[in-house]
């Protein structure tokens, strides 16, 4: 089941780096069981990156190979009553957030492993059969920085965080 939370760390993560769209938004239309769809990852690095974009670059294909071997049998079910399920065929464990719209914003909340958290997405797109998601990098800083404001400590003194996220952002699209 590790690799549920990774296949959903690939996703948040990179729904966490992108830019808001302006989508016409509504909890009916974001109803239903979604697939990521890892080909459709858009990731765009900021200036503040140059020097790691080689890395960056290589472990974004490592990621992507592994989330599309996996991505096929792991479903986020979005319900209507406000519930997101996320699980894995062939297994029985699951795993339950809560999610909202506000404007043009996903919000996720939820406990993994004990702690409780909440991402915040920008809805780029939805259609009947096609959800796009976004977040810029400085958008996931905030929040990190709101909700886990020890994680910043991690930091070495010598990358000013801020400048290195600017203008860096990611889309991912899913699939029902």
């Amino acid at each position: 089941m590790k690799n549920v939370f990774k296949t959903l760390a690939v996703a948040l993560t990179a729904l966490s780096l992108v830019s808001c769209g302006g989508t016409e938004v509504t909890s009916a239309g974001m109803a239903g069981k979604w697939k990521a769809d890892p080909s459709s990852l858009d990731l765009t690095l900021g200036d503040g990156l140059a020097a790691f974009r080689g890395v960056i670059e290589e472990e974004k294909n490592n990621m992507l190979s592994e989330a599309s071997e996996e991505s096929e049998t792991i479903t986020f079910d979005l319900k209507e009553d406000g519930k997101l399920v996320l699980s894995k065929e062939g297994e029985d464990e699951t795993f339950s957030f809560d999610w909202s719209l506000e404007g043009d914003k996903l919000i996720i909340e939820g406990e993994v492993e004990g702690q409780k958290g909440k991402m915040t997405l920008n809805v780029q797109s939805v259609s009947a059969d096609k959800l796009t998601l976004a977040l810029t990098a400085e958008d996931l800083i905030a929040q990190v920085k709101e909700q886990m404001p020890e994680a910043m400590n991690m930091v070495p003194g010598e990358f000013d965080i801020d400048a290195m996220a600017k203008g860096t952002s990611m889309s991912m699209s899913f699939k029902k």
